[in-house]
């Protein structure tokens, strides 16, 4: 009885760490983290096409009943003609939910070589620091 416990009773104690570990899937972020999901990314686009949608998430490292509000925005670039722009710079996380995505538009047609989009996040609830993100673009 004794030899069958004891690997019983390790299989269970060791499933039981497992579970606790992988309780908090978000472990990566700090507790207060609220902003983009990854920094940086690449995406790829036809260059024959007129606008191109691309999709950035922005994730809150934990649930709260009421709404969070960032904004995304892009430094100035000192380039004659915008190949991107921000759908919506202002961007809600619904209450009960950790994430949300901002949508960028991509005209393919006014990409130059070796072009990134770089994007700004900035949570107005003045607890969590602001996060960027460093987009590559890559012509299919």
């Amino acid at each position: 009885m004794k030899k069958l416990l004891r690997p019983t009773t390790f299989a269970l104690l060791t499933m039981a760490l497992c579970f606790t570990a992988c309780e908090n899937g978000n472990n990566s972020y700090p507790k207060e983290y609220l902003g983009f999901e990854k920094k940086a990314q690449d995406f790829s686009y036809q260059k024959n096409a007129e606008e191109t949608e691309l999709q950035v998430k922005i994730v809150a490292a934990d649930k709260t009943s009421e709404d969070r509000i960032v904004f995304i925005e892009s430094p100035a670039r000192p380039t004659s003609a915008p190949f991107y722009k921000i759908k919506d710079n202002k961007i809600t996380i619904k209450g009960g939910s950790k994430s949300a995505k901002a949508t960028i538009l991509v005209y393919p047609r006014k990409v130059g070589t070796n072009e990134y989009i770089q994007l700004i996040c900035r949570p107005q609830n003045g607890k969590s620091e602001t996060t960027k993100m460093s987009i590559r673009l890559v012509k299919k």
